[in-house]
């Protein structure tokens, strides 16, 4: 503590006044924080039902900050693009041409 101090001594009364003033102003902090978590928790839903809906070319494989990345999101996402890749492979199928030749 003393090497954070600007002045070589410290005073109980200021910092006890101090720990005063931050705890009469953490309710305040706390709303907003729950008002903040509220968007967030809804741009979470929105992330969620457009990786749902987008196609795999599309698909968001991002994770969320501080938040590994989830195992099955990233397998679902590489089956899709799998499947799309393989469809697309696929030829259709030959159709035999006669041959007119006459003898």
């Amino acid at each position: 503590m003393k090497a954070n101090l600007k002045g070589n001594s410290y005073s109980r009364k200021d910092l006890e006044a101090e720990r005063e003033q931050l705890a009469a102003a953490l309710p305040g902090q706390k709303k907003e924080l729950e008002a903040v978590q509220a968007d967030v928790k809804v741009l979470r839903d929105v992330r969620h039902w457009l990786n749902q809906v987008l196609p795999s070319e599309q698909y968001r494989q991002t994770a969320e900050p501080g938040k590994k990345p989830s195992v099955q999101e990233s397998l679902k996402g590489r089956q899709e693009r799998i499947r799309q890749e393989q469809a697309g492979k696929q030829k259709p199928p030959r159709t035999q041409k006669q041959q007119n030749m006459e003898l």
